[in-house]
């Protein structure tokens, strides 16, 4: 059993079932397992700061399992790319980056990084473009080799096709690009995570900042882009 110890600061009140074992002034130094201890509850010295009870077992949890997070893991994430044509803007003062979702995907292996170092978490990003026409699922195939997290930008079909892979079972599959509301319905699959709005959520939040603006006469324009 992992066992640590949680220093009371001012005063802790433990309790296990919902029953109150001890409530210590002294501030103590208790060991703490998770067999024992469910929830703490630290107040300030004038008893007017309570820390939320998600945030202390939290803190709980990784106090108890320090000595297992000691060991070094290396985590690969890949990212997988199919090159399509660019859709054209609404206006040219706002261009699509050529990086974009990789550029992102840099960020947030460097963001993990700096948090990682202290949990001994090595984290490294794995990039794979596809040129047009270029074989997709080789390539997913060979990524999911590699690692159970692949982060993915590509029309709906190549997605689909990436998560019904028999490679994918039990990986993590991150939508990065593909905003069809069919995917969070009827083609929804358990192994995809998307990292990106619906079009419902979209034009959910347009409509309320126009309701908000009092902006109540619209001109809608529908069609395709085809």
């Amino acid at each position: 059993m992992a066992r640590n110890y949680v220093k009371r600061i001012l005063k802790t009140t433990v309790l296990k079932n919902n029953t109150v074992l001890k409530d210590n002034p002294k501030l103590p130094e208790t060991p703490c397992t998770l067999e024992n201890t469910y929830v703490c509850i630290v107040y300030s010295s004038g008893g007017e700061c309570e820390l939320s009870i998600r945030k202390i077992m939290l803190g709980l949890m990784a106090s108890c399992f320090s000595t297992i997070a000691s060991a070094e893991i290396d985590i690969t994430i890949g990212y997988l790319e199919q090159e399509v044509p660019a859709p054209p803007v609404l206006s040219n003062l706002e261009s699509i980056p050529e990086d974009e979702g990789l550029a992102g995907s840099k960020v947030a292996i460097q963001d993990n990084a700096t948090t990682g170092k202290f949990l001994k978490h090595n984290y490294k990003l794995e990039e794979k473009i596809i040129e047009e026409g270029g074989d997709f699922l080789s390539a997913a195939k060979e990524a999911l080799q590699k690692t159970r997290f692949l982060v993915v930008k590509a029309p709906k079909k190549q997605l689909l096709e990436v998560a019904d892979l028999p490679e994918a079972e039990g990986a993590i599959i991150f939508n990065a690009s593909e905003a069809a509301v069919s995917l969070r319905s009827d083609e929804c699959r358990a192994n995809v995570l998307h990292t990106i709005p619906s079009r419902s959520m979209l034009s959910d939040a347009l409509a309320q900042f126009a309701l908000k603006k009092r902006w109540t006469k619209w001109a809608l324009i529908h069609g395709t882009r085809e």
